[in-house]
C-alpha cells in the first residue's frame, strides 16, 4: 500500500539549521518507521485524507535538529495511531 502526504504550509519558528528537505525527509522516515510498527493507519486504510486544520507542534526544549522531523511527525500522527 502507498499512501502521499501533502504538507501545504508548515511554518517553523526557532529551529535554526534545518532545511525543508532535511525536514520533510526526517518526517517521511519517521512516518515509515511508525507504519512499520503499527500498521496502516485505519483512517488510511480505505483511502481516506486526514487533515491537520493548522495544529500547532510543540517541540520539546532542546531537541537536536536531527530530531526535529521525527518529533514533528510524531505528534502530528499521534491521533493516528493513539498515543505514540
Amino acid at each position: 500500500m502507498r499512501f502521499a502526504i501533502h504538507i501545504e504550509n508548515l511554518r517553523l519558528e526557532g529551529v535554526e539549521g534545518l532545511t525543508g528537505e532535511e525536514l520533510a525527509l526526517q518526517i517521511e522516515r519517521e512516518l515509515q518507521r511508525m507504519v512499520e510498527v503499527w500498521g496502516v493507519p485505519p483512517a488510511l486504510r480505505e483511502g481516506g485524507a486526514v487533515e491537520f486544520g493548522g495544529q500547532a507542534v510543540h517541540l520539546p526544549a532542546g531537541v537536536a535538529r536531527e530530531a526535529v522531523g521525527a518529533e514533528v511527525a510524531r505528534q502530528l500522527a499521534g491521533s493516528w495511531f493513539g498515543s505514540v
